[in-house]
Parts: C-alpha cells; sequence; structure tokens
C-alpha cells in the first residue's frame, strides 16, 4: 500500500498540472497574437499586397515576437484536452468513439494554430526581400487554415458536450447548461467557412461575426 499511495498522488498532481495548461494558451498566447503582434482586429482580407508588405515591414518585430508567443503557447492545448479525454471516457467508457473524437480533436486544433502562425510568420520574416504577392498569399493561406478548418474544434466540442450530456448521476460532473452552451459555440464557427468568400464586410475574417 505504501508504493501505491505515492503514485496516486503523482497523478493527482499530473492531472491539476495539465488542468491548469489552458492558463499560458489562453494568457500568454492569445496576449502575444492579439495583443502584440496586433491580429486582433487583423490587417483587412481586402488589403493589396503592396500594404500587406509595408505592414508586415514597418511592425516586423513585434509581430515575430508576439507570434513566436503564440506559436510556444499552443502546445498547451493539448495536456487540457488529455485530461477533458479521460473524464469523459469514465462516462462512457474506454471503448467509447467520444472521448477519442475529443482528443484527436484537441492535436488538430493544435496543428491547426501552429500551420497558421507560421504562415504568418513566414510572412514577417525577411518581408522587404519578398515580392507583395508572397506576403499576400501566406497572409490569407495562414487565415483560411485558422478559420475554415474550424469543423476539427467543432467536432471536438460536440464529442464534449454530447459525452457529458449522457452523464448519468444525479449531480454531474459538467453541468447541463454548459453542454448546451457548448453544442451552441460549435454551431457558432460555421460562419468561418464565409471567409474564402469575402474581403468586406461582416463575414470577412476582419469583420464583425468572423
Amino acid at each position: 500500500m505504501s508504493q501505491i499511495i505515492p503514485a496516486a498522488r503523482d497523478d493527482f498532481a499530473m492531472w491539476r498540472l495539465c488542468a491548469l495548461s489552458p492558463i499560458a494558451y489562453l494568457t500568454l498566447g492569445l496576449f502575444g497574437w492579439a495583443v502584440v503582434a496586433g491580429f486582433v482586429p487583423p490587417p483587412p482580407a481586402y488589403l493589396t499586397g503592396e500594404e500587406l508588405q509595408a505592414h508586415f515591414t514597418e511592425n516586423q518585430t513585434r509581430i515575430r515576437i508576439g507570434l513566436l508567443m503564440a506559436l510556444i503557447c499552443q502546445g498547451f492545448y493539448m495536456p487540457f484536452c488529455a485530461v477533458i479525454s479521460r473524464l469523459m471516457q469514465t462516462i462512457e467508457g474506454p471503448r467509447g468513439p467520444l472521448s477519442l473524437i475529443e482528443v484527436m480533436g484537441g492535436v488538430m486544433t493544435v496543428w491547426v494554430g501552429l500551420a497558421s502562425i507560421v504562415m504568418w510568420l513566414t510572412a514577417s520574416f525577411r518581408p522587404e526581400a519578398r515580392s507583395p504577392e508572397i506576403i499576400q498569399m501566406l497572409y490569407d493561406c495562414g487565415w483560411f487554415i485558422f478559420d475554415t478548418t474550424f469543423i476539427v474544434t467543432a467536432l471536438q466540442f460536440v464529442a464534449i458536450a454530447v459525452c457529458f450530456l449522457k452523464d448519468p448521476r444525479t449531480e454531474p460532473l459538467i453541468p447541463n447548461w454548459l453542454c448546451w452552451f457548448t453544442l451552441v459555440v460549435a454551431t457558432m464557427f460555421v460562419p468561418l467557412f464565409l471567409v474564402a468568400l469575402f474581403t468586406t464586410g461582416p463575414f470577412a475574417w476582419h469583420g464583425l461575426i468572423n
């Protein structure tokens, strides 16, 4: 028994550490991307290649620092997804598909963040030596990866909500209202498809809705 208890304590400490990992993802990473790099609001979709080149050249240092901060923090989403997946297994069992969908969605969400940030980081690297067309293509591609691939995160949210709605306990681990809210959030991703059709207005990636 003396050998089992310390292991259990270590496991609980690791669970708490993984559960706290989104703090870095949502604070330092978001601050770097949104504030330091200046991606909220982002440079509009209607900018010409020359205008984007000037933007990345004039703000090169802060854009690269901010994007590097966001890039480092993307991975902190995975430990949290692992914890959620294990909690879901306590409800649906080890053979259930929902916990697997959740963890796969978490990994893919991290990939989406990494790929889009690398595109923008590449656009900010030696912008004065690249053609405006290349910078514009990298910038556009980053947003298409970031926005139009939302389905991997939406399916992750749906799997989480459905699983915890099935919790048979009298007092469920996750309140039902939060599960339904998660489903609503998943549907709110759908307009992101429209970023490929608009360079102005509320459905462009810099628009009010998207």
